[in-house]
């Protein structure tokens, strides 16, 4: 099994095309291996919609994969992002709750 993706501290609009080739290599590595996905988020201290946006892009890749993005130790930045953008389906559920 894969080990998780863990995000870095800053994902904004700054770093996106810094995360393209390291998100493609894990991505590479995670393919068929099983239905979910994990990526840790609990060390996301700045997060913008441009970051968003890149973990999107991710689950998308994923979903072409017959795969699922599902974040785990979410940050209270990154909670509260994704519920403030609309990708509250990215928690998992039992961090779904508003942070």
């Amino acid at each position: 099994m894969t080990e998780p993706l863990v995000l870095p501290a800053e994902l904004t609009i700054y770093v996106a095309a810094e995360l393209r080739a390291p998100w493609l290599e894990w991505l590479d590595a995670a393919a068929g291996d099983g239905a979910v996905a994990l990526v840790d988020g609990h060390a996301v201290e700045e997060i913008d919609a441009a970051g968003l946006q890149c973990l999107l892009a991710l689950a998308r890749s994923l979903e072409a994969r017959q795969q699922r993005l599902l974040l785990t130790q979410p940050s209270e930045a990154l909670g509260r992002a994704c519920h403030c953008l609309g990708a509250r389906h990215l928690l998992s559920e039992s961090e779904g709750a508003p942070a």
